[in-house]
């Protein structure tokens, strides 16, 4: 992809601040292809027609302080996007605008009240398969088929900072709807199909939840916490029926520590916790057999959860004369968390099912040295 830009930044007094500009892009997409690798094999090198989107913006951006307890931010965006001819789909042309506001209230020294809107478009769509033994992602730009996706959310927070900034807290609760987004019908071929378009179905997505973020900025022990805390996000397509997509996750929690010790500080010692609920998948639930055969009974689109993800990392660095000293282990109590599931026939009885779980890594120590020349 190729991009340009050019920005105006203008401040006509400390009350009055605008910003301007425009922006040129440019995508080219490979979906997918075959090759041929060495003398000895018959496959015929084959690749998916490429996919073209350019996308031309303007945008204005304005900051007003009404008073010293009220503020407002808004702005527009206004984007072209244009799709050339590809395979059987006419050349297309989409003008979206993108506004947004938000308005502030301060009530008091560190504390903050804002209300905000905001409205965008999305001109790349990514297709997620998740009944495949490894997670397939497909990237397919809009064009006289596909839509862009327009999400419009709202969002009301309050931001609190004390003892000098030494303490940070704040939470946002939102609500947020998206219309156009696409996936894959039931039973879709997507294996190097050049025209994966005719395999998608059409809908919307809403999704609310709240999220709250701790900090401790300063001392020998600072620190963030985030949560993402009941969030849920359902997608409606084909009549209605509404599903959970592969990528939804609704509750998130990560911890980050960090502890500088010794004389003038020379280590640190830092510390990360991770936990996300587990993905998506569309997975068998049963079978049965007849005729010496086992057939697979699915759950419904997305129905079933993995396992969740946790993970808690440590490490410590030390300032040497000359450079720094990093020891670190990632994954210290060797969670086998899931990348992925599949199914496949049991190796002792073809008509037997079973179902198996992927994980990447376990425990992973390391050293390394870090110096400036």
């Amino acid at each position: 992809s190729y991009q340009l830009k050019y920005d105006v930044d203008y401040a006509f007094s400390n009350m009055l601040h605008i910003k301007s500009g425009l922006s040129g892009h440019t995508f080219t997409i490979m979906p997918g292809g075959i090759d041929n690798w060495g003398d000895l094999n018959n496959v015929v090198p084959y690749r998916m027609n490429r996919r073209r989107l350019l996308d031309i913006a303007a945008y204005g951006e304005i900051s007003y302080e009404i008073s010293p307890r009220w503020q407002f931010n808004g702005g527009i965006r206004l984007s072209t996007i244009y799709s050339p001819k590809v395979s059987t789909y006419k050349q297309k042309c989409y003008v979206m605008p993108e506004p947004r506001a938000e308005l502030s209230y301060f009530p008091g020294k560190g504390d903050k009240l804002h209300v905000a809107f905001t409205q965008s478009s999305q001109s790349l769509h990514m297709l997620s398969n998740s009944s495949v033994g490894i997670p397939s992602d497909i990237w397919i730009p809009v064009n006289g088929r596909v839509k862009p996706a327009v999400m419009k959310q709202m969002a009301i927070g309050y931001k609190k900072n004390w003892a000098k900034g030494a303490y940070s807290f704040s939470m946002e609760a939102y609500y947020r709807k998206t219309n156009h987004i696409v996936d894959f019908v039931d039973n879709a071929n997507i294996f190097l199909n050049n025209q994966i378009e005719s395999q998608l179905g059409f809908g919307f997505s809403k999704a609310y939840g709240a999220e709250f973020y701790f900090s401790k900025n300063v001392g020998q022990l600072t620190g963030r916490i985030f949560i993402i805390f009941k969030s849920c996000h359902k997608v409606a397509t084909f009549e209605d029926n509404e599903y959970p997509p592969v990528y939804d996750r609704p509750h998130s929690l990560k911890i980050f520590l960090n502890c500088e010790a010794g004389r003038r500080r020379r280590c640190a010692f830092a510390a990360t916790f991770s936990y996300n609920s587990g993905m998506n998948l569309t997975l068998p639930i049963a079978h049965y057999k007849t005729q010496g055969t086992s057939f697979y009974i699915y759950s419904t689109r997305n129905g079933y959860r993995a396992p969740a993800f946790h993970q808690l990392d440590l490490s410590m660095a030390c300032k040497l004369r000359k450079g720094r000293l990093i020891f670190s282990v990632i994954n210290v109590y060797n969670r086998k968390n899931v990348f992925t599931m599949y199914t496949s026939r049991s190796e002792f009885s073809f008509r037997d099912l079973e179902i198996h779980k992927m994980y990447l890594y376990g425990t992973l120590p390391s050293v390394s040295y870090q110096f400036k020349f």
